[in-house]
């Protein structure tokens, strides 16, 4: 095999099938996989966007997977150039786990300037894939490696991505999965913003470091999954008509402080605006 990797595979009834991936309507019949740790560890996180990252998005991913890594959650990617070469090499560099999910054999560096990431993966790590040694790549292939992506993880978390980014159908996985979907907020000027603008609109949780991410598992852990993130919950109150922050922290026995940090993240965002007397009001997809 490519590399001297050993190239194994779990069949969806084998003991090391990732239990994860049977929440999905038609989990693959199978993985491929090479590396040392499999299956990937059930507490991870998802952290994916562009290729053609920004500065700021590349140091966004490092950082968030390294901390996520430094507290004991996996980080699993798609191992493309930008934002997913970025979270696996600050995980990596934490000394944590990651795992890459490929669109080709588990085996096959893809793109090719990942080589030396994809050694240090399966060394450290593990790479999988529901494609065999002959598969070749493939638009549509990417998109049904997201689900598995999105599958592997209790969260997904966009850190950049455009208007048609590939990471927003990983969103939209996680969110049929009942998993829960945050994006950080970028530079809302840039088109490469505009994807990730779009899901904190739709309700994504704001995260500007892992310790956010981190709440956000450990409601996952508790069972609160059933409550709405903050953002969605407030857009939903908001849609009822203007609230202060005082008001919608008492409706919704929230922290002043979570709900007041919630809105200036959805006012940053455009999906709310501060009326005269500090009101919030919710903006329509057209505007105001």
């Amino acid at each position: 095999m490519p590399g001297g990797f050993v190239l194994r595979k779990s069949a969806r009834d084998d003991p090391d099938y990732p239990r994860l991936l049977l929440d999905l309507a038609r989990p693959p019949a199978a993985l491929h996989w090479c590396g040392a740790v499999w299956p990937p560890p059930e507490r991870a996180i998802a952290v994916v966007g562009a290729r053609a990252a920004s500065p700021y998005g590349i140091e966004m991913a490092w950082r968030l997977a390294a901390d996520l890594a430094r507290a004991g959650v996996a980080v699993v990617s798609g191992m493309a150039r930008g934002i997913d070469a970025a979270a696996h090499e600050g995980a990596l560099a934490a000394g944590g786990c990651t795992a890459a999910v490929l669109a080709v054999a588990p085996g096959t560096a893809y793109p090719r300037e990942s080589r030396a990431l994809h050694a240090t993966l399966v060394a450290r790590g593990s790479v999988c894939s529901e494609f065999g040694d002959d598969t070749a790549p493939r638009p549509g292939l990417f998109l049904r490696r997201n689900r598995v992506v999105a599958g592997l993880a209790r969260g997904v978390v966009v850190v950049e991505a455009g208007e048609k980014s590939g990471a927003l159908t990983t969103a939209r996985w996680a969110r049929r999965l009942g998993r829960f979907v945050a994006a950080v907020p970028g530079d809302v000027t840039r088109e490469g913003s505009a994807g990730t603008l779009a899901l904190l609109r739709a309700g994504a949780t704001p995260v500007g470091d892992a310790g956010h991410v981190l709440d956000l598992l450990d409601g996952a852990a508790s069972g609160e999954t059933a409550r709405e993130p903050m953002a969605a919950r407030l857009l939903a109150e908001l849609s009822g008509g203007p609230r202060t922050a005082a008001g919608l922290a008492s409706r919704l026995r929230a922290a002043a402080e979570e709900v007041s940090s919630t809105l200036v993240m959805l006012e940053l965002t455009g999906a709310v605006e501060r009326r005269p007397g500090g009101a919030f009001m919710r903006r329509s997809k057209g505007g105001t």
